[in-house]
Formats: structure tokens, C-alpha cells, sequence
């Protein structure tokens, strides 16, 4: 018997130095446009806030009007998300808005539908530029048909609080004449000339016996010596008696 071995042929592959470097630079590109690709494709998160197209469409329609622009509230956002029932967590307090409140409410699916409803229902107010704030709502219950609701709160602040009432004038402490009717004069002194400045006082009045008198604020008023007094019928003046006064 004779045996026949296969023979196989093994031929050797020679590559040169420049075509080594071009097969390491293709493969690298294939891995780099790899990851390249992975990274395209992995999903980009966006933290989207619902009220956002909300304020965005109040904005809007309050700009057509000749009002001026509406203030955002935090508190009336309070209201409106109370008045749709959401209490998520972070969600502001309603009852801390100081004013009247009015709150229109939409409903729709999707988003946009609901703004579109609650947007037209506000029409009225968003055109009544006492109207100065304003703050929305969004809740989403899919159970619901249609799920979405949109509440906008407007508000009108109140009225600052009156400034306090100034107090009442003070009244006048009065003395009442007495031991006689009294003379008025220009100075704290009477006719007899002062032995060392030689000053003299100029009668000019006298109150009767029994008489009330107004004694004037700043001046000196002793017992038994000298009173500033306002003048019984002209108070835009003064006058001073010595002694005779009981207060």
C-alpha cells in the first residue's frame, strides 16, 4: 500500500514598514469611530421644568396688551398648584399671597393644549392691567382624560397699610390765675429797671383773677416765680407773669 501524505504549502506573508503603518492607522481609526459612535448615541438627559411654556405663554399674551409686564410670584405659583391639587414635594405653600387672587385653569393633552385652554380662559384678566403678578401650575394625572392641567394665578397686591395716624396734638398745660388779677409783660420782668443791667419789662396785658390761662412750651414757669404764657387772645403770642399762678 502506498501512502500519500497531503502536503500543504505554507507561504509566508512579507510586509513592508510603510504598509504596517498604514494597517496601524486604519485600525485605530475603527476603534476611534467606535467610540465615537457609542458616544453619539448615549442618550442626553434634559431637566425640563413644566411651568416654563407656561410663564413663557402669559408673558406672550401679557406683551400684546398696553399693561405693563406681570411680576412672577413664588407665592402665587403657591396658589395656583394648590388650586390643581399638586403637592409634590418643593412645590411652594399656598395662603402666603397678600391681595386678591383669581385662577383660571386649562386642561389638555398634551402640554401645550392645556397652556392653550388655561391661556384663553385668563384672556380677560391677563388684559386687566391691575393685574400686577402672576404664577402657574402643572400637574399630570394619567389617569385622568385629558391628564394634563395648567392652573395661572393672577394677583392684585393690597393696598399698602395707612401710614399710623400722627398723635394728637398735646394739649396746653393750663394754670389758673389766682391772689388777684395779674399783669402780662413783654419780658421776665416788670417795670422796676434790674439794678444791674438796668433791663425793663413793658407791661402789656393783665389776667383776671380766676382766669385760665395756657402756659407756652419752652419757656421758664416756676411756682411763684416767672410763667411763659400764651397770650388769652392772640395764641400766636407770649407773655409772662410773675407769681400768681396755680398749676
Amino acid at each position: 500500500m502506498t501512502n500519500h501524505q497531503a502536503t500543504t504549502t505554507m507561504t509566508a506573508t512579507h510586509t513592508t514598514p510603510r504598509a504596517r503603518s498604514a494597517r496601524a492607522i486604519c485600525t485605530a481609526t475603527a476603534v476611534a469611530g467606535s467610540v465615537l459612535s457609542l458616544t453619539m448615541a448615549a442618550p442626553i438627559a434634559h431637566a425640563d421644568d413644566p411651568l416654563d411654556p407656561i410663564r413663557s405663554a402669559v408673558n406672550g399674551a401679557r406683551s400684546a396688551t398696553p399693561c405693563p409686564a406681570l411680576n412672577y410670584s413664588i407665592e402665587l405659583e403657591g396658589e395656583a398648584q394648590a388650586s390643581i391639587h399638586n403637592s409634590s414635594p418643593g412645590v411652594p405653600p399656598a395662603g402666603r399671597y397678600k391681595g386678591s387672587v383669581a385662577i383660571p385653569q386649562g386642561s389638555g393633552d398634551p402640554e401645550s393644549k392645556a397652556i392653550d385652554d388655561a391661556v384663553g380662559r385668563a384672556s380677560p384678566i391677563i388684559r386687566d392691567c391691575t393685574r400686577k403678578d402672576f404664577g402657574v401650575g402643572f400637574v399630570r394625572i394619567d389617569q385622568r382624560n385629558p391628564p394634563d392641567e395648567v392652573a395661572i394665578a393672577f394677583g392684585v397686591p393690597a393696598a399698602p397699610a395707612p401710614a399710623p395716624a400722627a398723635p394728637p396734638a398735646a394739649q396746653p398745660k393750663m394754670a389758673t390765675v389766682v391772689g388777684g388779677d395779674a399783669n402780662i409783660y413783654n419780658i421776665a420782668h416788670d417795670e422796676n429797671p434790674d439794678p444791674n443791667t438796668g433791663v425793663t419789662g413793658m407791661k402789656i396785658g393783665t389776667l383776671q383773677n380766676g382766669q385760665r390761662v395756657a402756659l407756652a412750651d419752652g419757656g421758664p414757669c416756676t411756682q411763684n416765680s416767672w410763667c411763659k404764657i400764651v397770650m388769652p387772645n392772640d395764641p400766636a403770642r407770649f407773655g409772662f407773669v410773675l407769681g400768681h399762678l396755680q398749676f
